[in-house]
């Protein structure tokens, strides 16, 4: 595990390294950030495929995560609060904000010590550039590092925009995007505070790494065969195989050493900014939103700041019924966006990918790099 220091005698992010290419000059970097309990290293299977496919991949690890800054207790002091009070809602804006520079610092150091190769084109096809990716909860991450790119300095901003090409959303939360829950989902870290976290947590892992048949149309990209009723999805965790379902969740198809180095459960500290995230969603549900929106739709980044940065949302067909909701949301967004400023260029697009639960880069690794090569390549 390597590091960066994102601000002096502070605070460092750890993060894994493919490395570049050997095979080429020009490549495209992607920054991929991870979701709750689980650290960066879930990304892992993903490291020697990316380097085979001309992409370098960094995986950082958010803060509290391995090899990088535990966040203080100052800073964990913005869960301690539950009122919404205009003061303690400023206190959560600061808390995202943070996150999200600390991100753009990570990807602004990066590119330049390692001298990453620009956007550039040839035969009418961009090459090179950098890729900023969220899973699940680490999109209350990018979200804001997408966002904040507006008031960064000069300098900065002229990089980023020489840069960054592509938002990915893999499978955002909808607590992340500060979205309410789909009736009939059940998130034990959020919805049953009397479970304490060393329970929650690990019923948390089975629940959303596990695979799930949903009735037709309830994940399709075919606006004339989607169904957007939740009781159509299936909510209950088939945790043991059974004829006609071979697929068990993820986590139990990890050995003792990927748990150990990637769940984040007790005996191993639980990170309790994303605990207090999960269980207070409500209460962050209007800073989450507005990054989101700013990011995704508004003139500033889109327009101004961010103009050939696309965004593209990748979301498994087999994945936990609580995810579906973002992609219909978002999708109903991008529809109105597009309808009331009368263009036809999405915001954002759409990728489906069958078979998939909510970890296809840990059990589907190559099948989800070629889903990145055929959005980047």
């Amino acid at each position: 595990m390597e590091s960066l220091i994102v601000e002096e005698g502070k605070v460092q992010l750890g993060f894994l390294d493919s490395k570049a290419p050997p095979q080429s000059r020009v490549y495209t970097t992607i920054f991929a950030v991870h979701g709750m309990l689980f650290s960066g290293a879930v990304f892992k299977k993903l490291l020697p495929i990316c380097l085979e496919s001309n992409i370098r991949l960094v995986v950082i690890n958010r803060r509290d995560y391995p090899g990088s800054t535990a966040l203080t207790e100052d800073e964990l002091g913005v869960f301690s609060d539950t009122s919404e009070s205009l003061e303690q809602n400023a206190r959560r804006v600061d808390f995202t904000r943070a996150r999200g520079l600390e991100l753009i610092t990570f990807m602004d150091l990066f590119i330049q010590e390692h001298n990453l190769p620009p956007i550039s084109e040839v035969n009418g096809k961009k090459i090179g550039g950098v890729a900023l990716l969220g899973w699940s909860l680490g999109n209350a991450s990018t979200m804001p590092a997408i966002a904040e790119i507006a008031n960064v300095s000069e300098s900065t901003k002229v990089r980023l925009n020489a840069y960054l090409r592509t938002l990915i959303m893999l499978e955002p939360a909808l607590a992340s995007l500060g979205m309410p829950p789909l009736p009939g989902g059940w998130v034990p870290t959020r919805d049953s505070p009397n479970i304490s976290p060393s329970s929650a947590g690990p019923l948390l892992g089975m629940l959303v790494s596990a695979y799930y048949d949903h009735s037709p149309g309830a994940i399709s990209l075919d606006p004339q065969n989607q169904n957007r009723d939740p009781t159509k999805l299936e909510h209950v965790a088939p945790a043991l195989p059974s004829p006609g379902r071979p697929s068990v969740p993820t986590i139990y198809n990890m050995s003792p050493e990927d748990v150990a180095e990637i769940v984040r459960l007790p005996p191993r500290p639980v990170p309790r900014a994303d605990l207090g995230l999960s269980r207070q969603a409500a209460l962050w549900k209007e800073v989450h939103h507005s990054y989101y929106y700013k990011a995704c739709f508004s003139e500033e980044i889109r327009g101004k700041v961010l103009p050939g940065t696309n965004i593209v949302l990748i979301m498994g067909d087999r994945t936990v019924g609580t995810m579906v909701g973002a992609l219909w949301q978002i999708w109903d967004d991008n529809a109105r966006e597009m309808e009331s400023r009368n263009i036809s260029k999405p915001f954002v697009e759409f990728k489906l990918m069958n078979g998939a639960n909510h970890f296809m880069h840990w059990d589907f690794p190559q099948k989800t790099v070629d889903i990145l090569k055929e959005i980047l390549l």
